[in-house]
């Protein structure tokens, strides 16, 4: 494990911290869709490759927070580290994906000693906040038309062409909407010449109207 590839203050540990970092970590490869609870508290996660959802869910509906990406680290499956943070958050891959765990007590140790580490990781957890911060201003003062243009305008940015592999279902559980609500909008979208909408399949036709709509216009 090369520890330099995710920690930028790695070089600023002594031999010692890196050794106990080595020494206590676990590589764990999980398959598709795989759901990890907050609450099994492996401590700190680093994603080394493919892809994870964080969410939380409240009376059977799920809301994406945010997802994690290769080399993306995530703060709030550490509660114990963070003892602010007292809601359940899940995470499930998206893709068979490989995570490093960091013992909540060695990452906590180590935030303790080093304040390159401290601020490191108060810088991450308000830019988390920042993007929870911007979900919730979405929610609650954008109509739902434009908020799934928007998920779809995002969802674009990790596919290689205008053909979205995703099915109505999944979008409301990233959205925390019905999916007969989602169905209708995307019908409707389809009528507009926006995007057609296939088994698993959403192909986006017009990309300048589907920005349209998620402005408001």
């Amino acid at each position: 494990m090369n520890f330099k590839l995710f920690l930028p203050f790695w070089n600023r540990l002594s031999a010692l911290d890196q050794k106990i970092i080595v020494e206590n970590s676990r590589e764990i490869l999980y398959e598709k869709d795989y759901l990890i609870l907050s609450d099994e508290n492996y401590g700190f996660l680093i994603a080394k490759d493919g892809k994870f959802r964080v969410y939380i869910m409240n009376e059977g509906k799920e809301i994406t927070l945010y997802r994690l990406y290769q080399y993306d680290m995530c703060f709030l499956s550490a509660n114990c580290i963070f003892n602010s943070i007292n809601f359940e958050v899940m995470l499930k891959t998206q893709e068979k994906s490989i995570a490093i765990w960091i013992p909540s007590n060695i990452y906590k140790n180590i935030m303790s000693k080093y304040v390159c580490v401290s601020n490191y990781t108060n810088e991450l957890m308000a830019n988390r906040f920042s993007e929870v911060m911007w979900l919730l201003n979405q929610v609650l003062y954008k109509k739902m038309d434009q908020i799934v243009a928007t998920f779809l305008l995002e969802e674009l940015n990790y596919f290689e062409n205008n053909k979205l592999m995703i099915t109505h279902e999944q979008i409301a559980n990233h959205l925390g909407s019905a999916r007969e609500v989602i169905s209708r909008l995307l019908n409707y979208f389809q009528k507009e010449g926006i995007v057609k909408s296939s088994r698993g399949i959403i192909t986006i036709i017009d990309k300048e109207k589907l920005m349209k709509v998620s402005n408001g216009k």
